[in-house]
């Protein structure tokens, strides 16, 4: 067990009466150390809401019934997090293909930016994805593009892409920018400043009619 996580547990409905001690020691360990993640899987105290009331008032941070079950189920009767795989948040999760049974966009936030997952065994998972103005910030793509590290074609890629477009959805094609107005030269000089078009203006000032 990660010494950041401490677990107590009674062993039966009527292993223990008393849920002072359960608070104190809970007190205690965040006093001692206040990141220690404290995780109490206990019995109901033969029915002393009083007693549960304090131990889940005393700071802990994961409160359970002390039910034993399958890992299929574990998610349904208990706190998804009184098991030790929730704090191994440092490793990567994978499931079956076949433990999937749907997948839902959802809005986070306001924003259209999550996931959530069905599986199978009626547990469920939710992601936030990292929005774009968050992935500019950390691929650093401004600066890189300043830079001349990448072409304006990736350039204006990677701005398709963050704003949702893609080459499998017709009506979200990727877009770019008019630049050159002259169709009518076999011939371009791409040294001649008329060759491209003011991006001053807007697209429609160029007609003659305006």
């Amino acid at each position: 067990m990660s010494s950041l996580l401490k677990r107590m547990t009674t062993m039966t409905r009527r292993c223990c009466r008393r849920t002072s001690h359960f608070a104190e020691t809970v007190r205690a360990l965040k006093e001692l150390k206040p990141e220690i993640l404290v995780e109490c899987l206990t019995s109901d105290f033969l029915g002393d809401l009083e007693g549960v009331a304090s131990l889940a008032n005393s700071g802990l941070d994961v409160y359970a019934h002390n039910i034993e079950t399958v890992r299929s189920l574990q998610r349904v009767v208990r706190d998804p997090r009184a098991g030790g795989q929730y704090y191994q948040q440092d490793k990567d999760m994978s499931w079956l293909i076949s433990s999937l049974h749907q997948i839902y966009s959802r809005r986070y936030l306001l924003r259209r930016s999550a996931l959530e997952l069905f599986m199978v065994d009626r547990s469920n998972f939710f992601f936030d994805f990292r929005r774009a103005k968050q992935i500019l910030k950390r691929t650093q793509l401004m600066e890189r593009w300043a830079n001349w590290e990448i072409s304006n074609f990736e350039y204006l890629m990677e701005l398709n892409t963050l704003a949702g477009r893609s080459y499998n959805d017709i009506t979200q094609y990727p877009v770019f920018p008019w630049i050159i107005p002259d169709y009518q030269s076999k011939v371009l000089n791409l040294d001649d400043p008329s060759t491209y078009r003011d991006l001053s203006k807007g697209r429609g000032s160029f007609l003659e009619s305006r």
